[in-house]
């Protein structure tokens, strides 16, 4: 999903679909049906999915999220592609699931997007809590790269894929911003 504001230059995306494409039967002869509108959630499985859509985590307000509707599961992931690669580049993630949830999400950067590599230290993240008026609590977190470890200063994409067999919830994510960048 592009990013609807005019400052923001990225594509947020992410493996989990809202159908349940995996026990939709293949038949090769009629595979272009199996993401078709007939297979969307019904019910009130579709109200959900229209109002916690990926758009949700691009939209410049914090208070709408994009929510999958379920526990992150191993292999599964959101991501963000900056569309080149960006040195110094700072920027921030509004996440409405646990900090405990974030903290076990491995942070992958990648100059191209075949290679990754797992950012393991905590230089450059920092975090803090906020509550919302609805109740609420998010935590913010911004990612300073001038401040990474040497050799992390430049990537053109950051993934946060969960590794773990059992997850600690749901992923919410409900806001990206650019704060600053440096073009190679």
């Amino acid at each position: 999903i592009k990013s609807s504001s005019l400052k923001d230059d990225f594509i947020f995306f992410t493996n989990i679909l809202p159908i349940d494409i995996e026990n939709i039967p293949f038949n090769i002869s009629k595979d272009f049906e199996r993401s078709t509108r007939k297979n969307l959630p019904r019910g009130p499985s579709v109200a959900f999915f229209l109002s916690h859509t990926t758009l949700s985590a691009v939209d410049n307000d914090s208070k709408t999220c994009w929510r999958p509707g379920r526990n992150a599961r191993r292999g599964e992931f959101f991501a963000i592609d900056f569309l080149r690669i960006q040195t110094n580049l700072s920027f921030s993630l509004t996440v409405g699931h646990t900090q405990e949830l974030q903290d076990n999400l491995d942070f992958n950067l990648s100059l191209d997007g075949l290679w990754w590599i797992t950012y393991r230290s905590l230089n450059g993240i920092k975090r803090k809590s906020q509550d919302l008026t609805s109740g609420e609590h998010q935590h913010v977190i911004v990612f300073n790269a001038t401040e990474f470890n040497a050799g992390f200063h430049s990537f053109r994409y950051v993934a946060f894929n969960e590794s773990k067999i059992s997850s600690s919830g749901e992923f919410q994510v409900c806001d990206v911003q650019i704060r600053k960048n440096t073009l190679i």
